[in-house]
């Protein structure tokens, strides 16, 4: 794609700030944020107001003059490698795994502390998730509390290697 040819919008912190957009009769697309930033525009002129969801995109294709729905955008995404396909050749279970482990006589090796800091980093765990999110669900069996948002990219489109938990999303309630 070419630059300036789209331009889009995504909300940030799981949804939890608005972020509202009007179209007018003359194709002109407003988003902002906020709502009431444009307190002086007067509804005559509106065609469409609307609002963007909670994991939603919204994308304006100026070549086509559209607003490009959050779906299309989506397939075209999943549509360039075969993540479905991966997925189903890859996948196993922890059941799946033990009884091969049992049947084929490999035994896992012993916990080794020693060896710990280097396997945290190795899978991208720093000493806040540690302190913060792990150790009081290890020993307090308890949900730990933190952020209610997250304002990083999309996994999927991160150009840096990112940890597997970060390709899955949670909705949240505006």
């Amino acid at each position: 794609s070419l630059p300036g040819k789209y331009i889009g919008a995504t909300l940030d912190r799981n949804g939890l700030r608005p972020s509202r957009y009007y179209v007018t009769h003359d194709d002109r697309v407003l988003l902002s944020s906020e709502v009431g930033v444009l307190s002086e525009l007067p509804d005559s002129i509106v065609r469409t107001k609307a609002r963007l969801e909670p994991g939603k995109m919204f994308l304006v294709d100026f070549d086509k003059g559209e607003i490009v729905p959050d779906g299309v955008i989506k397939e075209e995404v999943s549509a360039h490698f075969p993540y479905g396909e991966w997925l189903n050749k890859n996948l196993f279970s922890l059941d799946d795994w033990t009884a091969h482990s049992k049947a084929t006589g490999i035994i896992p090796p012993p916990y080794n502390l020693a060896e710990s800091n280097r396997h945290f980093n190795m899978f991208g765990y720093t000493t806040e998730t540690l302190d913060l999110l792990l150790y009081p669900m290890a020993v307090g069996g308890k949900e730990a509390l933190g952020s209610m948002g997250n304002d990083a990219p999309l996994a999927v489109l991160s150009q840096q290697p990112r940890n597997m938990s970060d390709y899955f999303k949670q909705l949240f309630a505006q």
